[in-house]
């Protein structure tokens, strides 16, 4: 439950709150190893069934199945990315089993059996594949939804005087003078990353069943004193005091208000990256990170 903030806070927008939280890369990576490790049990259990088939089929041993199957996975061990076997890798290694006249499409016969097994370690890896680049999407994701949390959706000062979500400087940007794309990092020609905005309830603290709020005033460095100020809905930074701020608990998240939700309130949107307050409209969703400092 929400409580009125005694020390210094930043707001960011948080639009994929309560929804599934951000990915755990251990999870993620948990997840692979066993369905690889299922993958290979029922690569196993396939070789197995197979390799008695041997048994009555002339020209082929249970053992050679079984080695055929282990020279497979071997070739595979030795690539990067997806099994891909050329055609003379496999001819080469079937005939360390087979004659040069064997035959591969009629069943019954020893070429049938090892295209099966073949066949058999090439659905192993495709389902092992599968898995790894299911857990690589998860990882992704739970990259991008914390960069949302920590960055880029952390709210921030524009060049237009106006408060705003997604002012971090790309970590590549064209550099006119050198017709090449360079890191962004410490260079002099490259946008700056803009400085994070600080705010404490300085003035008519309210809180009530979680929710809270009051009249914002900057505390960081970057307009320190300064309130935040909303009269024509755009939101920023301004010497004179302006309407009081509303922080609604939704659980996960915050709901942003100009005024109060039940006294002519407007809810907090991003648009453009700028953030408005618009009657009428669904708010976006907002989290807070308390500071240290009143």
């Amino acid at each position: 439950m929400g409580y009125l903030r005694s020390t210094s806070f930043l707001i960011y927008a948080d639009p994929k709150a309560g929804e599934s939280k951000p990915s755990d890369a251990d999870a993620a990576q948990r997840s692979a190893d066993d369905a690889a490790k299922a993958a290979m049990k029922d690569l196993d259990t396939q070789i197995d069934v197979l390799a008695l088939k041997a048994h009555t089929v002339e020209g082929i041993t249970e053992e050679q199945v079984r080695s055929f199957a282990k020279d497979i996975l071997k070739a595979k061990a030795k690539k990067t990315g997806p099994m891909m076997l050329t055609a003379e890798e496999l001819t080469q290694i079937k005939s360390k089993y087979l004659k040069p006249d064997a035959l591969y499409g009629v069943e019954g016969t020893p070429g049938h059996l090892l295209q099966m097994v073949f066949t058999a370690v090439v659905h192993y890896e495709a389902a092992e594949s599968k898995a790894n680049f299911q857990a690589n999407i998860e990882r992704l994701q739970g990259h991008e939804d914390q960069a949302w949390r920590t960055s880029h959706g952390v709210v921030r000062f524009g060049d237009d005087g106006r408060l705003g979500v997604n002012g971090v400087a790309p970590e590549y940007q064209w550099n006119e003078d050198k017709k090449d794309f360079e890191k962004t990092a410490n260079a002099d020609w490259a946008p700056r990353t803009a400085p994070a905005l600080w705010v404490k309830v300085a003035e008519g603290g309210w809180a009530k069943d979680g929710h809270w709020g009051g009249h914002l005033q900057v505390t960081c460095r970057t307009e320190k004193g300064s309130w935040i100020e909303s009269t024509d809905g755009w939101v920023k930074p301004k010497s004179a005091k302006g309407d009081p701020v509303s922080f609604y608990d939704m659980g996960d998240w915050y709901e942003i208000w100009q005024g109060t939700r039940d006294n002519g309130g407007k809810p907090l949107v991003i648009h453009n990256n700028g953030l408005r307050f618009v009657k009428d409209a669904t708010p976006a969703k907002f989290n807070v990170q308390d500071g240290t400092k009143s």
